[in-house]
């Protein structure tokens, strides 16, 4: 077995810390561009061990940013966790269900409508639907905004 030295580690470190300069990455995302680059399996186990020990990488703090960065872009959780699937984060969907919460996805959802307030029902279900909003959410949001048609200066949107 060929042991390569430190200074190859030390490398592969300096470039996970660039990805990490740029945003917030998730511990498979690391891994999976340390792969790219022809990292073994333990030398991926080593760089990820200091990014951890320096608390260069949280996996559940990167989470709430993501969902946050969601929920600005007007995207539901479903929008979500179909991204975090793609990634390869798929152990991180129940934490994400659970942390992208009703209220915050009704925010995003309304928000997106504000957008769309001239438009009849079916239109704006059909934008929320694609946006990745869930069915209770898209339901509770068409009667919200239903019931403030009734007086148009009432839109707290």
């Amino acid at each position: 077995m060929i042991q390569k030295n430190s200074s190859d580690i030390k490398e592969l470190i300096r470039f996970a810390l660039k990805l990490l300069a740029r945003r917030d990455h998730f511990e498979i995302e690391i891994k999976n561009r340390l792969k790219d680059r022809g990292a073994t399996k333990v030398e991926m186990e080593q760089v990820v061990e200091y990014l951890n020990k320096f608390k260069y990488i949280n996996d559940q703090k990167t989470l709430g940013k993501y969902i946050a960065e969601m929920a600005r872009k007007g995207k539901g959780v479903n929008y979500l966790k179909k991204k975090l699937y793609e990634k390869g984060c798929s152990d991180l969907l129940r934490d994400a269900e659970r942390l992208y919460a009703p209220s915050i996805e009704e925010s995003a959802a309304i928000n997106v409508c504000s957008k769309l307030k001239n438009e009849d029902a079916e239109k704006i279900r059909k934008k929320l639907n694609s946006s990745g909003f869930s069915y209770q959410t898209i339901s509770r949001v068409l009667k919200y905004m239903k019931k403030n048609e009734i007086n148009e200066d009432s839109y707290d949107i």
